[in-house]
């Protein structure tokens, strides 16, 4: 055994009897052993005297003082704490001799100082001991409560003997501001507040965060005892004063619904006309809270020089009482009636609130139909109504006929009222279709020019009407309006009469249409995109309608702006016997319309064969000269074949082209209509004529993938033919698209393979670069046709390069022999893209096959330097397998270790550090893989460098230490780790620094209780306390008064001890920590083991 080993096992053993003497109580034996052994440790003493202080030994701590123990070598808080619990008065007056702080708090747990905890254990002997000794009636809690708070909660005599002590009965909380009462309000503890008002304390003083009274609490909280005790002693100034929220006491008992404090509140004093911050009275806050007891009560006790005025006045929205209580309806009913027997004024009945409204409107809004009635009698005028909605008749009549039907009893009721869109009330009921109103307002009569009224989109009732003339009530209204006057063919904005309207209303009503015809509408009048009634009808497809109109005249041939006629839209439909009719109406057949197209051309694109027929025996034209493009193309293009041949039997021009250059053969090509192809083929169409992209059919059939389509083509055209756009031939396009079957049918055709496209590529670099799996690229290497495997196209790449994204098709090239090291115009080898692009397949493939491990590329990177940037762990020990120096470095030094550790990359970072690499290499004269883990917050890969011996206190020439950054940014878990693996806590950088200091002045407190925790020095910071300066930085009091303290005291035994053994171990330490015989919870303690759970969240 080590000299230092006997010397600690001797110290336990002397800890050990010390303890034992203390616990048995044996004070003789105690005082032989001082006086045997005078050196004696001061830490060793200071443990005895807490020790005797825990087990309530008063003689024993004497003993312990006289034997030379000083409170300053251990922790005041600890000692005061036991002495505290064990309730001994003679204890505390001794440690109070021996000039302990008692003005410090118990523990950092409870944060309360002894006064407090005098207070709450009812101690009053120790409270008058401590007050005696001059400790400070200051000091606050976590909560921010002095000694007296904490009495007011507790006990009268401790208040008592704290007040006589010169404490101030209205002394506030620094956060809240809650006086002693405002405590004793919040516990409901009335003796303690009557013995408090009795001495002084003022009810009146608002807190900090809401500006609440004691009375306010009190109303709260509902507790009529209270608030009748504090009213007598407050004056109607304080009764009336505001919180934060400009709330008054009367206002808080009115939202709280506390029907009881009414009375008392206003008895005192308190206004019924005080406004909070919403401009609310007491009596809105009871009626928004639908509180009607609470309502009723106000009223009940308003003074009445106040009534008029709580009654008119607005609040922020602009509604008074009336509009809130319109709004409420029922409950509210007799409180309104009340209201308004009471009221003299027309003006208040009437006001508006800010979206115009009166309390009729709202109540009419809310279908409150007693409430209408109720404002109606009282003499609200029925006419004002507000902008946007219009008169309350207009919010009626969507709402329903039974508040509509109390409205329109009014002999004052006006009809011409309008909304923001220039509509009347008739207006309103034609377009919701209720009859019943309708009837109603004409029978109080309603003149032509009423009738007529048009809306700001140009609209009459008729308009609506005609949507909604579903029944007999409606059409016999329909008849009753146009006999009283009303004009059948006016036009709204977008030009539609009512006629109009019904034929392209996508419902179609027949019987409004049927109506309005009978009474005269005009048939033909146009809208302002120039269709009439009878183009809809055909758009909507609408055949009964259209026979309707054609009886009473509709014109045929008019064109609207599209320049479509009836004939056109018709055509599109499958009822031929409506084109016969129009056709029987001398309809023009050949007219252009839409697209350049006649009737034939929309009947041949919709593959309407009965139309097509009918249109060509009535001498529709298959070509009309100015219509593009022909019906053929469009039957073709959509594979209508039996449209084709009825148009070719015709005559139609088989080789004619669209705007596009393009056949009918190449639409029904690219469309996969082999029937069509056939057709079109068997009357001698050409099959080599050019689109303006080049385009052929065959190309067109090979890019669309039609198969059938292709070996259809392949005997009539050109094999090799290429469009302009890429230079693809048909057998390219088919690679592109990945057409297997076409590839195939082309390939077996004769395609030529060593064609040169737009781009430089060959077939087979256009199959390793488009195409997914490896059937394609198989089917161009077993053509049996001459190729070079090493083509380079695009990019300056290889068939390779492109083959690495598939692991399959670089398995099928790598079959051929190519070349694997060739470098692109990037200086980039395939195995470098498989890498770069995540495929580990491909690169093993590559390294397997012979590929040159060790080419250097850009920047003199390597594959390795690669597979550690792109994170490939696979490939990273594929290389090392197949002789790669895992620690070669890059032209600017950098090596694969560091390049992982930028990336994050932590499998290849672990596969590296299996090999003999220096993971302590200074990299620039300034940085380490660890400090660049840490500066990027990577927490499993400073933990993987941290085990494998990376030291956290090597910087080179760089300004800080790993651990300062990760305080500086303030990365927790880095500065756990990093103190863990012995990162020195009390060693300065470059800039002079300690990683404490830096924690204070980048305000990191969490840092800073940790440092503080694990042995940091706090001594190093007296130029910064002496300057006072912290106080700037550390904002936590309680942290800056242990900051402070313990910045005169010398680090505590454990802490040195811990480092003295940490300074022994080699790193790193969990390695080296376990070859030592040591009981593992000794072996978690030096290792800080406890710092994880605590420090670092989950």
């Amino acid at each position: 055994m080590s000299q230092n080993d006997y010397k600690f096992n001797q110290d336990v053993e002397e800890e050990k009897r010390l303890q034992d003497f203390i616990e048995k109580g044996n004070s003789r034996e105690l005082l032989k052993y001082f006086q045997e052994n005078p050196d004696i440790s001061d830490g060793l003493l200071y443990k005895c005297l807490y020790k005797a202080i825990q087990s309530n030994g008063t003689h024993i701590a004497r003993i312990v003082f006289a034997a030379g123990a000083d409170i300053s070598h251990g922790n005041h808080l600890h000692l005061l704490s036991a002495a505290m619990l064990s309730k001994n008065l003679d204890l505390i007056q001794m440690l109070i001799e021996e000039k302990i702080h008692i003005e410090l708090p118990t523990s950092p747990a409870a944060n309360s100082a002894p006064l407090q905890v005098a207070v709450v254990n009812g101690d009053l002997g120790m409270l008058k001991v401590l007050l005696s000794s001059g400790s400070g009636l200051d000091f606050e809690d976590a909560q921010g409560f002095s000694a007296l708070h904490t009495a007011a909660q507790n006990s009268k005599d401790a208040v008592k003997i704290l007040i006589n002590s010169g404490c101030s009965i209205n002394i506030q909380t620094t956060g809240k501001g809650y006086t002693p009462l405002h405590c004793a309000v919040k516990k409901e503890l009335v003796d303690m507040v009557k013995f408090l008002l009795e001495h002084g304390a003022d009810p009146g003083i608002p807190d900090k965060r809401v500006g609440y009274s004691s009375l306010h609490m009190a109303v709260i909280q509902g507790n009529k005892q209270l608030v009748e005790l504090l009213v007598t002693k407050m004056k109607p100034e304080q009764i009336n004063q505001l919180n934060h929220l400009s709330q008054t006491c009367l206002h808080e008992a009115a939202a709280e619904n506390r029907t009881e404090l009414i009375q008392i509140l206003i008895k005192a004093g308190a206004r019924t006309d005080a406004l909070n911050e919403d401009r609310y009275t007491p009596l809105m806050c009871a009626i928004e809270n639908s509180h009607v007891g609470c309502a009723a009560e106000l009223l009940r006790h308003t003074p009445p020089n106040f009534f008029r005025k709580c009654i008119a006045t607005k609040s922020c929205s602009g509604n008074t009482v009336l509009h809130m209580l319109a709004k409420k309806g029922k409950p509210y009913e007799e409180i309104l009636e009340s209201i308004l027997n009471q009221l003299d004024s027309e003006k208040i009945l009437n006001d508006v609130n800010n979206d115009g409204e009166t309390a009729l409107m709202v109540a009419t809004k809310n279908d409150n139909i007693k409430a209408v009635a109720q404002l109606i009698i009282a003499g609200a005028d029925v006419n004002i109504g507000c902008k946007k909605i219009g008169s309350p008749l207009h919010a009626a009549v969507i709402l329903g006929q039974d508040v509509a039907r109390v409205l329109l009893e009014s002999p004052l009721l006006c009809l011409d009222v309008c909304d923001s869109n220039e509509e009347t009330a008739l207006h309103k009921a034609a377009f919701v279709g209720n009859s019943y109103m309708l009837e109603a307002m004409l029978n109080k009569g309603v003149s032509p020019a009423l009738l007529n009224k048009q809306s700001a989109k140009g609209n009459t009732i008729l308009h609506y009407l005609v949507e909604n003339s579903t029944n007999d009530d409606l059409l016999r209204v329909l008849q009753r309006v146009v006999e009283g006057g009303l004009k059948l063919d006016l036009q709204n904005k977008d030009g539609d009469t009512a006629l109009v309207r019904a034929a392209k209303h996508k419902s179609q009503n027949v019987q409004s249409i049927e109506e309005l015809l009978r009474l005269g509408a005009q048939v033909n009048i146009a809208n302002n995109v120039g269709r009439t009634a009878l183009h809809y009808t055909f758009e909507l497809k609408r055949t009964y309608v259209s026979y309707c109109l054609l009886e009473y005249g509709a014109e045929c041939n008019v064109l609207d702006k599209d320049g479509n006629t009836p004939l056109h839209l018709a055509a599109a439909n499958e009822d031929d016997q409506i084109v016969l009719r129009l056709l029987m109406k001398k309809t023009r057949l050949d007219t252009i319309g839409h697209g350049s197209q006649t009737a034939l051309h929309v009947a041949a694109t919709c593959g309407n064969i009965d139309v097509v027929n009918i249109l060509i025996e009535q001498g529709a034209r298959a070509e009309v000269p100015g219509s593009s493009p022909s019906p053929l193309i469009n039957a073709a293009r959509n594979g209508h074949v039996e449209i084709v041949k009825i148009l070719l039997e015709k005559n139609a021009k088989v080789n004619a082209v669209d705007k596009m250059g393009r056949s009918a053969l190449m639409w029904a090509s690219q469309g996969g209509h082999v029937e069509c192809i056939k057709e079109l083929l068997e009357h001698n169409t050409d099959p080599k004529i050019v689109d303006e992209s080049d385009d052929v059919a065959l190309t067109m059939a090979a890019w669309a993938g039609h198969t059938e389509a292709v070996k259809m083509l392949i005997p009539v055209s050109d094999l090799n033919h290429r469009e302009r756009e890429e230079g693809m031939s048909a057998l390219y396009l088919a690679i592109g698209k990945n057409h297997k079957e076409c590839v195939k049918v082309l390939l077996d055709a004769g395609a030529d393979i060593n064609l040169i496209d737009a781009h430089g590529n060959t077939a087979l670099l256009t199959a390793a670069m488009l195409t997914t799996g490896p059937d394609i690229l198989e089917m161009i290497l077993n053509c049996g046709r001459k190729f070079d495997i090493n083509a380079v196209g695009c990019k300056g790449r290889t068939a390779v390069h492109w083959a690495v994204g598939e692991p399959q098709s670089t398995k099928v090239l790598v079959q051929h022999k190519p070349d694997l090291n060739h470098l692109d115009e990037n200086k980039a080898s395939p195995l470098l893209l498989a890498i770069a692009h995540g495929q580990p397949k491909s690169a093993e493939i590559l390294i397997k096959a012979g590929c040159d491990v060790n080419m250097v590329h850009v920047d003199g990177r390597k594959p390795i330097h690669h597979s550690a940037i792109y994170g490939d762990p696979d490939t990273t020990q594929l290389l090392i397998d197949h002789g790669v120096d895992p620690d070669t470095p890059m032209k600017d030094g950098r090596r694969p270790l560091l390049l992982a550790c930028i990336e994050n990359n932590i499998s290849v970072v672990q596969i590296l550090l299996k090999y003999k690499i220096d993971i302590n290499r200074v990299y620039s004269n300034s940085f380490t893989a660890l400090s660049v883990a840490v500066t990027n917050s990577f927490d499993e890969i400073i933990q993987i460098l941290l085990d494998s011996g990376a030291d956290p206190n090597i910087i080179g020439e760089g300004k800080y230490l790993p651990l300062i950054h990760s305080i500086i940014q303030g990365y927790m878990c880095g500065t756990v780790l990093l103190v863990q693996a012995g990162a020195s806590i009390n060693m300065a950088a470059d800039a002079g620094k300690y990683p404490l200091e830096v924690a204070i002045l980048k305000k990191n407190l969490q840092a800073v209780q940790f440092l503080l925790e694990v042995g940091a020095d706090p001594n190093l910071l007296h130029t910064i306390i002496q300057e006072g300066t912290i106080v700037f930085f550390i904002e936590d009091d309680f942290l800056l008064n242990a900051v402070t303290y313990l910045s005169k005291q010398p680090l505590s035994l454990h802490i040195l001890s811990r480092d003295i053994i940490r300074q022994q171990l080699r790193r790193p330490f969990a390695s080296t920590i376990n070859q030592v015989n040591l009981p593992q919870s000794l072996k978690d303690f030096v290792m800080m083991m406890d710092l994880k759970k605590k420090w670092i969240p989950k």
